[in-house]
């Protein structure tokens, strides 16, 4: 039999992928520092793996402990593509190559590789430390209203927003600990719909799956609480401005998940991920496409290219269950003949708190339609059969 290697996987549906593997005949083979974590999420869900427990989540400590080689390695989880990257590249298996996933991470190279091409991109500037505050003026650099974003890593949103400068000093007299320098200053521009493409490129060219909205909400409406796919707006502009961006990135593999603001038909980037996108989307996606995205991805990284180009057949939406405050989740109940994908992130019982992050969301409910006007009835419908109890 032959084994595909998972460094990791997402952290939302942690084994959809797996089981779709099963399926096609492949033997998971799982790299991990969460043995027993995983071992337990196994057994429950009657999954055949093998579990390659590794004491530190690093390219040689997981080649030491790979008893066969394996067809393809799959990294899905953001802060280990470059582990999974390096595992492939001395195996020389398919993979997004290092040198992009770098390009990508940092934001700072990545908007100078941008801006050689027409895609717009939001004033920014690069602040290196706490002390490097005093020698700028913001409203001149960059204008405001801003927002903060770590120059190595994703968030799209940026974890701090100002408007004002008096905002700015308030907020940097705080505790240095509180801060994650160099950060990219951007300017933020509001009223702005957040969308993003998600697609994959091989052999064969680029391919789009389509574009996805982002609904917004939340503490400083910077909590990401679903969204619709496809999302057809705009759909000609952001696709030209994907094509540039990765032959900006010199992108010849793997799969893209490209991140943008438009207002005013005015296409801004915001960021680029070098993977599938992460959460409720990979179910939203494959709703509409009636059929796994998981086959797709498995494909892609088996044979180095996708035979299958699917496009959706369906439009589906993903809503975010969470609580608008603190408390315990005691039980949730889901009816069995719900035509949804639910999500739930933990057993009952499980604290939560108030909606201000990503990381308060406890769970997604997803269903499709072929009418994106009965969406959002459908979906709300669905939710109302879901009996949350907090206590």
């Amino acid at each position: 039999m032959e084994h595909i290697l998972f460094i990791e996987t997402r952290g939302m549906n942690p084994t959809g992928i797996l089981n779709a593997a099963i399926a096609r005949g492949y033997h998971p083979v799982i790299a991990t520092v969460q043995g027993d974590e995983w071992r337990q999420r196994l057994r429950e869900q009657h999954i055949e793996a093998t579990l390659l427990t590794v004491p530190r989540l690093a390219p040689q400590d997981i080649l030491s402990a790979l008893p066969f080689r394996p067809v393809a390695v799959i990294t899905l989880s953001d802060q280990y593509l470059e582990i999974g990257a390096d595992v492939a590249r001395q195996l020389d298996l398919p993979h997004t190559p290092v040198d992009v996933l770098a390009s990508c991470r940092d934001k700072q190279a990545t908007r100078r590789l941008v801006a050689a091409t027409t895609v717009k991109q939001p004033a920014f500037a690069r602040i290196e430390n706490r002390e490097n505050m005093h020698d700028v003026v913001l409203s001149e650099l960059v204008g405001f209203p801003l927002i903060f974003k770590p120059l190595l890593g994703h968030s799209s949103l940026g974890v701090h927003k100002f408007y004002a400068q008096s905002d700015v000093d308030d907020f940097f007299r705080q505790e240095t600990d509180r801060f994650d320098f160099p950060y990219i200053v951007e300017h933020l521009i509001e009223d702005a719909e957040l969308i993003s493409v998600e697609g994959f490129v091989d052999r064969i060219g680029v391919h789009f799956l389509g574009c996805s909205s982002r609904l917004l909400g939340g503490e400083g409406d910077c909590v990401e609480l679903g969204g619709i796919f496809p999302y057809r707006p705009f759909e000609a502009l952001l696709y030209q401005a994907s094509r540039e961006i990765i032959r900006a990135i010199d992108m010849s593999f793997g799969a893209f998940h490209i991140e943008y603001l438009v207002r005013d038909n005015q296409v801004y980037l915001v960021e680029v991920n070098p993977r599938f996108p992460n959460g409720p989307a990979p179910s939203n996606i494959s709703r509409a496409l009636g059929g796994s995205l998981d086959d797709v991805i498995i494909d892609l990284f088996v044979n180095g290219f996708s035979a299958s180009r699917p496009i959706p057949k369906y439009v589906s939406i993903a809503r975010a269950l969470y609580s608008e405050q603190g408390g315990t989740i005691t039980n949730i109940h889901v009816p069995d003949d719900i035509d949804a994908d639910v999500f739930i992130s933990s057993s009952t019982p499980f604290k939560v708190n108030r909606i201000r992050s990503n990381a308060d969301r406890f769970g997604f409910v997803i269903t499709a339609s072929d009418d994106v006007a009965l969406l959002d009835d459908k979906v709300n419908a669905i939710m109302k059969q879901i009996a949350i109890e907090i206590g």
